[in-house]
């Protein structure tokens, strides 16, 4: 990106004076302070977007090849990398199953006639 965010805070500020300068002659203080204020951010967004730009478009590629070239070479077979056999024979060695605790079915065992009672209770009401 071109620049700092000083250049941005510098024609804000300027568009800041101008806006209110221009407008406090013909209304309200308030009223060109808000629009003094509305033309800060627009021009620091304005500013700010045509910085990015620069910096996008005129800044020569450092590394030309990024992006363009994908390496497609593999490692050696006896390269002990994260993939290696010994690192596979290792982690299956130290695998160990979660194995959770079994949970037993509690049975609370009610009486039909209670239960039936309940219902007419609750259908009543």
């Amino acid at each position: 990106m071109a620049g700092t965010i000083v250049l941005n805070f510098a024609v804000g500020a300027a568009a800041f004076v101008f806006t209110f300068l221009s407008a406090v002659f013909q209304n309200v203080w308030s009223v060109s302070l808000w629009r003094a204020f509305i033309a800060f951010l627009v021009f620091f967004i304005a500013t700010y977007i045509v910085r990015w730009l620069i910096g996008l478009f005129a800044s020569p590629a450092a590394t030309p090849d990024v992006g363009n070239h994908v390496d497609l070479v593999t490692p050696e077979a006896g390269a002990h990398g994260p993939h290696s056999a010994e690192a596979e024979r290792d982690l299956a060695e130290s695998f160990t199953p979660f194995q959770p605790p079994r949970l037993d079915r509690t049975e609370v065992e009610e009486d039909p006639d209670k239960i039936a009672n309940i219902i007419r209770r609750l259908a009543d009401e």
